[in-house]
């Protein structure tokens, strides 16, 4: 997705804006009133908590009801589909064969080095412990003051960029070898001919589909959706060279782990695991459903609404935004680049006053059109989770928005103290 919004053919009412005081954005290309929807983009890649590998879909993250039977991956066993998600091939779209290759290997790691760290504590001091299990997992990504699940989730999801990178670039490939084939095969009057149907040309529209890393659209229930590809995630802000030193010494083993259950077909270097770990660290959104065990319809209503009436949405923004570096001059771009001190564990401690009440982190996903929101403690917009496991936007302040105004969204509960929300900010994004 590269359009910036604000054209004929986009079907939602945001355009880009710039200002000096927050950088690069995104305002309303129209008037908007309160309730309007601002935007609907599905994410690049998204992955169950630990906590809810087997209790959510992987791809839509509806939880398991009667009504939504679960059925767990026959190769890792380590996440699980609805029917609905699994007939459509929606599910084996998102997860692929080399993809769960790779999560099995990754998940035995984990195991393995929990066991070990269980025999190294009731060893004593004297006791040796584990090398080869996973000794720096999601949390190493991931950071204060979000609440690390000792878990996987954050690797799973820079595992699954690095796929869905590397089959984009695949589908690339043979697009261009399949137009180069044709080319060559055409006499010069076949030339002319095909340049004459190129519009109408199925073979044509495959090309462009493949360019683009196939589109999702017809899983939607035919809703204008916003599929953001592999160039959109290049054009994400983050960079190795923003993290911090600390940030940087705790990435490295991550993504050495990730560099040793990496798939054939996703292959990479530990530099470009790195960059895509720090895209992730810097831009994920929590995905948040209703706590409690809400299945049916018309209690996600009811949470949606009283989410309307209280701004900040059931989607936690925990990173930054794609062209956010000016306007910070001066500022730290990393995430987490303020200390990890008491500072760092008193914000971790607090973390739970920052998220929505009644809401919980069900999983994690990269949204990167959504990511160029800019941050509001006073927000015009926010941020759900629909059925099918799409980022929605709407306006939620009481007077609208008003043509060319900035769309803000706010990225840690409006309601929290003020000085543990700033306290989040400056750790996480490197401004208060």
């Amino acid at each position: 997705m590269s359009d910036d919004g604000g054209t004929d053919d986009f079907p939602f009412p945001v355009v880009a804006c710039h200002s000096d005081e927050r950088g690069d954005g995104l305002a309303a290309s129209r008037s908007l009133a309160k309730g309007d929807l601002v935007l609907r983009t599905t994410p690049v890649v998204a992955v169950p908590k630990d906590n809810c590998l087997l209790t959510v879909c992987g791809c839509c993250f509806r939880r398991a009801a009667a009504e939504i039977p679960l059925h767990a991956c026959a190769g890792c066993k380590s996440v699980a589909h609805c029917s609905r998600c699994q007939d459509s091939g929606l599910a084996g779209r998102r997860h692929g064969r080399d993809e769960c290759s790779a999560v099995a290997m990754l998940m035995q790691m984990h195991a393995a080095s929990k066991q070990e760290a269980q025999s190294s504590s009731q060893a004593g001091p004297g006791g040796k412990g584990g090398s080869k299990g996973i000794r720096h997992t999601s949390q190493d990504i991931a950071g204060p003051p979000v609440p690390a699940d000792e878990g996987t989730s954050t690797l799973r999801l820079v595992l699954a960029l690095g796929c869905f990178v590397a089959r984009q670039r695949q589908r690339q490939l043979r697009s261009k070898q399949r137009a180069k084939r044709r080319r060559a095969s055409l006499t010069a009057a076949g030339r002319a001919a095909a340049a004459d149907t190129v519009g109408g040309s199925s073979s044509g529209d495959d090309e462009e589909e493949e360019e683009q890393g196939g589109s999702e659209a017809g899983w939607y229930a035919g809703q204008d959706v916003v599929q953001d590809s592999a160039e959109d995630v290049e054009q994400l802000h983050g960079e190795p060279e923003d993290l911090a030193p600390g940030d940087l010494q705790r990435f490295m083993p991550a993504c050495a782990v990730l560099k040793a259950v990496q798939p054939a077909s996703a292959r990479a270097s530990l530099e470009a695991w790195l960059r895509w770990a720090t895209k992730v660290h810097m831009n994920e959104h929590d995905i948040n459903r209703p706590s409690g065990g809400m299945h049916n319809t018309a209690q996600a209503s009811e949470a949606g609404a009283a989410a309307q009436a209280h701004p900040g949405g059931d989607s936690t923004q925990r990173g930054s935004k794609r062209g956010s570096r000016a306007g910070r001059q001066g500022q730290p771009q990393s995430a987490g680049s303020a200390g990890r001190g008491s500072a760092g564990q008193a914000a971790q401690a607090s973390a739970a006053a920052l998220h929505r009440p009644g809401m919980e982190a069900v999983g994690e996903g990269l949204f990167p059109f959504a990511a160029r929101f800019n941050h509001s403690c006073a927000p015009n917009i926010r941020h759900s989770v629909d059925e099918w496991g799409c980022l929605e936007t709407y306006v939620c302040a009481e007077e609208g928005v008003p043509q060319g105004q900035e769309l803000l969204a706010a990225y840690v509960n409006p309601d929290a103290p003020r000085e543990q929300r700033r306290a989040h900010l400056r750790e996480r994004y490197g401004f208060d």
